[in-house]
């Protein structure tokens, strides 16, 4: 069995499923429509400071609801599947940008930078999976299994319970509108 990626399987100029829809004989534009090309990447990564005010909303809701901490982290390390998944990050375009800018500047200004290019341990394992799994794959985007990080990688050391008590008003807000 290989495995491709949605975006060079279906979306990229060129890909299996585009060609079988034109053999087919639909016209190109039904053809671009169904594929969705020209539409940004199915997974995209968010700015980062999306990922971590999803992370942190994650923090307040799983001990709002009694629940371990980075559970859905543990249960991989199980092979099993966490109780309670909170996917917020695709909910934030409901959120007014008055509830959302100001959680988002909080996190802006304890950002980090995080140079991964000469990260041995991320170079060894991006090496293993080639040499071992390469074989599994098709359509690879310059070679590469997993796309490489942009350097530098940005982050915020918070965590959600100091995040949750600097900015609780804000917090509370934003999640009765988007959960």
């Amino acid at each position: 069995m290989a495995v491709t990626s949605f975006d060079n399987a279906v979306r990229r100029d060129g890909s299996i499923i585009r060609a079988l829809l034109r053999i087919l004989g639909l016209d190109e534009t039904i053809v671009t429509t169904l594929t969705g090309a020209g539409h940004a990447p199915v997974n995209a990564r968010a700015q980062w400071t999306t990922t971590e005010l999803s992370r942190l909303l994650n923090g307040v809701r799983t001990n709002a609801a009694r629940l371990e901490q980075n559970a859905l982290f543990s249960a991989r390390l199980r092979l099993s599947q966490a109780s309670e998944f909170f996917d917020l990050e695709p909910r934030f375009m409901r959120a007014s940008s008055e509830k959302f800018t100001p959680l988002i500047d909080a996190i802006e200004v304890t950002g980090r930078s995080l140079d991964l290019s000469n990260q041995v341990s991320v170079n060894a394992m991006r090496k293993r999976m080639l040499h071992n799994h390469r074989s599994h794959f098709v359509n690879l985007e310059a070679g590469e299994i997993l796309p490489l990080p942009s350097n530098p990688v940005q982050h915020s050391n918070l965590d959600w319970a100091q995040f949750y008590r600097e900015n609780r008003v804000g917090v509370d807000a934003l999640l009765a509108q988007i959960a």
